[in-house]
């Protein structure tokens, strides 16, 4: 009699789990970024007021790097070039998957690599104008990403998958234009901001949620017993992000 091989087990986090850590950290990522509002730049830390080129920082987060520390024009050197894994990613993505990418995949290709200019920018000046630059690509990517999970099942793109994109297209609009066309101080600015902070963490929320409901479903089509890649990539993908976001709050706290 033939030994049979056991098939190997992937890691597969189930939506309850997904959506207890996300609550969790998405709870207190989102306290800290409001707290922090308005509070590094009073920091009495020496190389936290240490201006360069573009004249003291003005962007509402400070890092542990010291400022301007290298050279005059490159404010976080290490932040700045790791920023630039962004672009990679949304290259990468682009080159090896061009034969048979969607429209919308395109669009979150462009969101990623955009993402990764702005983050540059900022960390490279820390100046608000380019921590725009680096918060509302955010903003993009993480609403498409949430209409292209929403409309995963509408291969035909029906009417109400164009209305919902619409929709999304709206909120990116108007967000900007409160945010970034708006004077700091302006009520108005803090209105768009307001609306950025919610859309984004509730999107988060959604979009990690539903790709755990999403890799269920590719399970569901392989077989109760077949190995699951789908599900394991989002499971590795989901913890690298908590882990990110965790390191993300240290580094705020520090």
């Amino acid at each position: 009699m033939a030994s049979s091989i056991p098939k190997r087990q992937a890691l597969v986090l189930k939506p309850w789990m997904v959506l207890t850590i996300l609550l969790c950290v998405c709870t207190l990522t989102t306290s800290i970024y409001l707290s922090a509002l308005n509070t590094t730049i009073n920091d009495s830390k020496d190389h936290h007021n240490n201006p360069g080129a573009y004249g003291p920082m003005s962007a509402d987060f400070d890092w542990c790097e010291r400022n301007h520390h290298y050279s005059p024009y490159l404010a976080e050197p290490f932040n700045s070039l790791t920023s630039l894994t962004y672009c990679m990613v949304g290259i990468f993505t682009y080159v090896y998957h061009r034969k048979y990418i969607e429209i919308r995949t395109i669009v979150l290709c462009i969101a990623i690599f955009v993402i990764g200019v702005g983050s540059t920018l900022f960390h490279g000046t820390l100046q608000y104008t380019m921590q725009l630059m680096d918060e509302l690509p955010m903003l993009y990517l993480i609403l498409t990403a949430t209409w292209c999970l929403y409309e995963r099942n509408d291969l035909q793109g029906s009417m109400k998958g164009k209305m919902r994109a619409g929709l999304v297209l709206v909120i990116c609009i108007v967000c900007t234009g409160l945010i970034a066309f708006t004077e700091k101080s302006d009520t108005a600015h803090d209105i768009g901001r307001s609306i950025m902070v919610v859309s984004f963490s509730g999107s988060l929320i959604y979009v990690f949620y539903a790709a755990s409901i999403a890799t269920g479903e590719h399970q569901e089509v392989l077989g109760k017993d077949e190995y699951n890649p789908m599900g394991e990539l989002f499971s590795y993908g989901f913890l690298s992000m908590m882990v990110a976001l965790i390191s993300w709050i240290i580094d705020n706290m520090m």
